[in-house]
């Protein structure tokens, strides 16, 4: 009998922050060409605001969007490219969604 493998759960954070990217890309997401794909994406300055919706009153949102992204980031959950337009540097973020043959890497409330 072989046994299912159990999703990962996110720290709150993490949750907050992938979420967030999900509900940014609902509301602002466009195709953005990276090298040779497209993606859905959203800038971080767009995530960052859905992200501070959905943690609320907080004095630490800069701190926790930080550690947040880092991880989704790290996880490689969530994919991010820079570009430079005139003088300004954006980056655009987008969620890496698992391969269908592999473990589904996190819980995620929706």
């Amino acid at each position: 009998m072989q046994r299912e493998a159990k999703p990962r759960k996110l720290q709150e954070n993490q949750q907050v922050a992938l979420n967030a990217i999900h509900k940014a890309l609902e509301k602002n997401g466009h195709m953005t060409n990276v090298g040779e794909e497209r993606h859905k994406t959203v800038t971080v300055d767009e995530w960052k605001e859905a992200f501070a919706k959905l943690k609320g009153d907080s004095n630490s949102i800069d701190s926790d969007f930080y550690k947040g992204k880092k991880s989704m980031f790290s996880k490689e959950l969530v994919g991010y490219h820079g570009v430079t337009i005139g003088e300004k540097k954006v980056t655009y973020c987008w969620v890496i969604y698992p391969d269908k043959d592999k473990d589904e890497p996190f819980v995620s409330s929706f």
